[in-house]
């Protein structure tokens, strides 16, 4: 009997041992979720924190990205503000009439306005960074006066510097001003002003002055010397006739002293002296012509106008031009050949003839000075051709010459007053000015030229009926 609870014993153990594992299971699972619990309440209060922690470093950010842009705009608004005052000094200083150059202490060019650009042809972007004496030769200061300047860091001007000779001379007014401020900056503005107007208008004041002076001395010599040359002129007449033997006095002398009047008058011809008489004469003529242009030279303003056979004036000027117009070198005036296009009716104009005669002269004297610088003088033979016709009711008279001609630079000036093209002391700039005044303000007439280099020059005078 004692056998017979064993086996329920044994049933009944593995049903305890099953439920204590579902207890003990329960009890893990209630274990790891507690634990999960505590964990998801640690990870939500470190995510709140993170979050909280994002908020702030978001809110920083922001912050720092509204200051950043805050300055950006700032900047922006500055570096645009920079641009327009660059803009605006550029403006300035390119609507400048004057030459602006900005240079460092070494030279190199800071700065080179539109005034520079079409004065010397060089663009801004070629001229920056290049040294200014190659750029600009024509600047008169070596670079140790530059720096010398810049150095003492006081303002220096230069007036009217020359460039250039004759027909293509020009002026400037240069000064120099070193760079000031509170940082120390090297370097200088170059201010060029070009003054040949200025310099012609007070050189034509200055020679107005002289000319009017000129004018009273002319008067005062032409009418002190008239009376002498009168009486030479006079005397040598008188001694001419006293030497002809068909005057009876002359004869009754020449016996009272016992001197044969014929011997005499052969051994003055053999001497030449009716020749040095002659001379004498027509060295009076020209005198006596010299000293009636000095008085209507004296008296300009009150020119008398006749009616004169034009033909007959121009002739009479070659012929005073052959005797009186003689250049360096040997040509004169009469090694010319002249050619004659004249109308076989007379031309008469009302005009001055003093006037038209110094015009001419002065048209003649210069053809002569053309041929006596033309280098190509040797292989051609010099050649003056005088065309007079009537066109309607005026006269038109033209002057063409063989010569070298002239350049396109200087003819656009040629009657402009002290323009010349001659080297100094051959020539005031004046003869063709005052010819053409003469012609357009004196006759109420036209002066033109025409002239290509080495094609010689065509003057052509028109003047009313």
């Amino acid at each position: 009997m004692s056998l017979v609870p064993e086996p329920t014993s044994i049933i009944l153990l593995p049903h305890l041992s099953s439920e204590l594992s579902v207890h003990y299971l329960l009890f893990a699972l209630m274990a790891v979720s507690v634990l999960l619990t505590i964990v998801s309440a640690a990870l939500l209060r470190r995510v709140k924190r993170l979050k909280h922690r994002l908020f702030k470093r978001k809110q920083q950010v922001e912050n720092v990205n509204g200051r950043l842009f805050e300055a950006i705009a700032r900047h922006e608004i500055s570096q645009e503000l920079v641009s327009e005052a660059q803009d605006y000094l550029h403006s300035i200083l390119n609507s400048m009439p004057s030459m602006l150059i900005g240079i460092t202490d070494e030279g190199a060019i800071t700065h080179w306005n539109n005034q520079a650009e079409q004065s010397t042809g060089v663009c801004s972007s070629s001229a920056l960074g290049k040294d200014i004496h190659q750029t600009y030769p024509e600047l008169p200061l070596s670079p140790a006066r530059l720096r010398e300047i810049i150095a003492n860091g006081d303002s220096k001007s230069f007036e009217s510097i020359q460039h250039g000779k004759g027909s293509l001379a020009a002026y400037q007014d240069i000064v120099i001003y070193p760079l000031q401020g509170e940082h120390q900056v090297n370097g200088a503005v170059i201010r060029i002003d070009d003054v040949t107007v200025r310099v012609n208008l007070e050189n034509m004041m200055m020679q107005h002055e002289k000319m009017k002076s000129l004018g009273e001395l002319a008067a005062g010599l032409a009418h002190e010397l008239n009376n002498p040359l009168g009486a030479i002129l006079q005397n040598l007449q008188t001694v001419e006739r006293r030497l002809q033997t068909g005057l009876t006095a002359n004869q009754q002398c020449a016996d009272q002293v016992g001197i044969s009047l014929g011997d005499l008058n052969h051994y003055m011809a053999n001497r030449d002296i009716p020749l040095l008489l002659n001379h004498i004469r027509e060295a009076g003529n020209r005198a006596s012509q010299i000293i009636s242009n000095m008085l209507e030279f004296s008296r300009s303003n009150e020119l008398q106008s006749q009616s004169e056979n034009f033909i007959d004036l121009v002739d009479a000027t070659l012929a005073m031009a052959s005797l009186t117009i003689k250049q360096d070198g040997e040509l004169a005036f009469s090694d010319i050949v002249i050619h004659r296009h004249y109308p076989k009716q007379a031309i008469y104009v009302n005009c001055s003839a003093s006037g038209i005669q110094q015009v001419l002269l002065n048209l003649f004297s210069n053809c002569s000075q053309a041929f006596a610088d033309d280098e190509n003088l040797p292989n051609k033979t010099p050649t003056i051709s005088l065309t007079i016709e009537q066109r309607q009711q005026q006269m038109v008279m033209t002057v063409t010459d063989n010569g070298p001609g002239i350049e396109a630079a200087a003819i656009r000036h040629i009657f402009d007053p002290f323009f010349t093209t001659k080297s100094v002391g051959r020539g005031t700039g004046l003869g063709l000015s005052v010819s053409y005044f003469i012609i357009t303000q004196r006759h109420n007439g036209h002066f033109h030229v025409q002239s290509e280099p080495g094609k010689g020059c065509s003057f052509e005078i028109i003047l009313p009926l």
